[in-house]
């Protein structure tokens, strides 16, 4: 389903093969317990890909 990517900044992040993929993934984090608002899936522009992540400014302290 995911691998890990050998991309410059989505080193160390999953990489997903569809948005769908992403998206189910951010949903199943957001049953655990994390912020909606903290997390997005999205396209990445290094490995062409799609990852879960910390919307910019929005990071849990």
């Amino acid at each position: 389903m995911s691998t890990e990517t050998k991309g410059r900044k989505c080193d160390g992040k999953r990489r997903y093969s569809h948005l769908e993929q992403a998206t189910r993934v951010r949903a199943r984090l957001i049953l655990q317990g994390a912020h909606p608002a903290w997390l997005r899936a999205y396209a990445c522009e290094h490995c062409d890909g799609f990852h879960v992540g910390h919307r910019p400014g929005r990071r849990k302290t």
